[in-house]
C-alpha cells in the first residue's frame, strides 16, 4: 500500500509559522513510509525557506487556481484529483475547504478529511445563520472524518449540530527541543535590555486575537512597570488591521513600548528574549504559539477559551483571564513579571507537559488513521 496524500490548506501563506511547521512533519512523516504528499495552494507560500524545507524532505507545493470562481474550482479540482490519483484528501479553512472536499468526493477519493481549526466565541453560538451551519452540514456530509484541534473547538461545533461519530480530537504538535537561544543573547539582538520585562505575543492582526486588549492592558501595566516590552509577532493581511493598532499604540501612551516585528520564522529564538507569553484571543482552536511558549518554558497569560485550558492549567503553567478583560490582563502579566521564582516555576511545568503535544507524535498518530480509513 502506498498512499498519495494531499493537504487543501485553504489560506494564503504569508509566514513559517506554525501551520507550515505541521505541513513540514507530514511531509516528512509521509516520506518516511515512502509515501507521497503534496500541498495545494491557491498562491504559492511566500516565505521560500518553507518552500525548500518541504521540497527537500519530499513533499510538494503545488500552485492551483484560486477558488473565487467556485465552479470552475470544484470542476478542476475534481478533473486534478482524478488524474493524479491521490487516495487521502485532507481539508483545512473554510471555504475552499467546503469546495475541495465536494471536488473530492466527485473525484471518488477514498480517504476524505477536514479539520477544524477555529473555535467560536460563544456569545456568537446563537447568531449564527443559516450559512454557517450549512457549512458545518456540508463538512459532515462530505468529509469521511472530521477533526478538531481541541475539545473546546469540538463543544462549539457539536452545539452546531455536527455528528459526534463522524468527529474526534486530534491535538496539534510542536517540536519540542528545548531552549533555542539565550535569553542574553536574542535580547542583545533586538535591542533589548537585561532588566526590561518582556513580553511576548504572537499572532495576526485581526480583532479576534485581541490585541487591542493588550495594548490596553500595556497601558495600565507601563504605570507599575515603566520597563515593560512588548514584543508583537505578526501583520495583518489587511495592512489597515496594521495601522489601527499602531495608532492605538501612540494613542494610549505605549508607543515606545512595542517592538513590532512583523512576520518572522525565528519565532523559538525570539521567546528566548521574554518572560512571559501572553495570547488575549477573543476566539482559539488551539495556538501553536501557546505551545511553542511552552517548549520555551515560557510561563502563559492567556484567555480562558476553545483549547487554552486544556494546555494552560491557571496557577500552574500559566494564568487564564476572561476575553475582553482589560484589567484581568494586566494583573494576570503584573502577577508574574514581578514574582521570578513564580515564573520560573510555571515555565518548568509547561515545559513539562509539552512532551504530550510532540508533532512527530502528532503527525504519526494521523498517518496512522489515513492508513487505518483507507485499509477500512
Amino acid at each position: 500500500m502506498k498512499l498519495k496524500i494531499i493537504h487543501v490548506p485553504g489560506l494564503i501563506s504569508l509566514k513559517y509559522g506554525g501551520f507550515e511547521k505541521y505541513m513540514l512533519y507530514m511531509a516528512k512523516e509521509s516520506a518516511k513510509r515512502n509515501y507521497a504528499f503534496s500541498v495545494l495552494w491557491e498562491k504559492l507560500p511566500s516565505d521560500e525557506k518553507f518552500i525548500a524545507d518541504l521540497e527537500s524532505v519530499g513533499g510538494e507545493n503545488i500552485e492551483f487556481l484560486s477558488a473565487q470562481n467556485r465552479f470552475e474550482y470544484v470542476l478542476k479540482l475534481t478533473k486534478f484529483l482524478k488524474q493524479h490519483k491521490y487516495n487521502v484528501l485532507h481539508a483545512h479553512f473554510n471555504p475552499t475547504a467546503i469546495l475541495a472536499l465536494l471536488a473530492a468526493r466527485f473525484a471518488r477519493v477514498p480517504v476524505v478529511l477536514s479539520s477544524l481549526r477555529s473555535g467560536i466565541r460563544p456569545e456568537d453560538i446563537p447568531k449564527l445563520g443559516f450559512r454557517h451551519k450549512l457549512a458545518v452540514k456540508a463538512r459532515q456530509i462530505l468529509s469521511h472524518r472530521i477533526l478538531a484541534v481541541s475539545q473546546g473547538v469540538l463543544k462549539d461545533f457539536r452545539s452546531l449540530g455536527l455528528n459526534k461519530h463522524k468527529s474526534q480530537v486530534l491535538y496539534v504538535g510542536v517540536p519540542v527541543k528545548g531552549r533555542a537561544c539565550s535569553k542574553s543573547e536574542m535580547r542583545k539582538e533586538l535591542g533589548l535590555r537585561e532588566i526590561d520585562k518582556v513580553i511576548l505575543c504572537v499572532a495576526f492582526h485581526d480583532d479576534v486575537k485581541g490585541l487591542d486588549i493588550l495594548i490596553k492592558s500595556l497601558s495600565k501595566l507601563t504605570k507599575e512597570m515603566p520597563d515593560s516590552k512588548l514584543l508583537e509577532v505578526g501583520a495583518g493581511i489587511n495592512p489597515e488591521k496594521t495601522r489601527h493598532l499602531k495608532d492605538m499604540a501612540v494613542e494610549y501612551n505605549v508607543s515606545d513600548n512595542i517592538i513590532w516585528l512583523g512576520h518572522r520564522g525565528d519565532v523559538l529564538r525570539i521567546m528566548c528574549a521574554a518572560d512571559v507569553y501572553c495570547q488575549p484571543s477573543r476566539s482559539e482552536g488551539m495556538p501553536l504559539a501557546v505551545l511553542e511558549a511552552m517548549s520555551q518554558s515560557l510561563p502563559i497569560v492567556a484567555s480562558n477559551i476553545g483549547g487554552i485550558p486544556e494546555v494552560v492549567e491557571h496557577d500552574r503553567n500559566g494564568l487564564l483571564v476572561e476575553p475582553e478583560d482589560v484589567d484581568g490582563l494586566k494583573n494576570a502579566i503584573y502577577e508574574i513579571l514581578s514574582n521570578p521564582q513564580k515564573a520560573e516555576i510555571m515555565g518548568r511545568l509547561g515545559f513539562g507537559k509539552i512532551s504530550k503535544f510532540n508533532i512527530d507524535d502528532k503527525c504519526k498518530q494521523q498517518i496512522d488513521m489515513y492508513e487505518k480509513m483507507f485499509r477500512d
